[in-house]
């Protein structure tokens, strides 16, 4: 499953990504929305956090 995680918090963004990989996901990390909406421009993901 592949994860776009869409936090502004550093902090919360690596440890929540840390986690999720550690669970055999596969974790994109970006930090505003404007980044977001790149994001899925390119890439489908199966599920968007934010």
């Amino acid at each position: 499953m592949r994860i776009l995680l869409v936090e502004d918090n550093l902090t919360l963004a690596n440890w929540l990504a840390k986690s999720l990989q550690q669970s055999n996901y596969s974790v994109d990390t970006v930090h505003d929305a404007a980044d977001a909406e790149q994001a899925l421009a390119f890439t489908e993901y199966d599920l968007v956090i934010l």
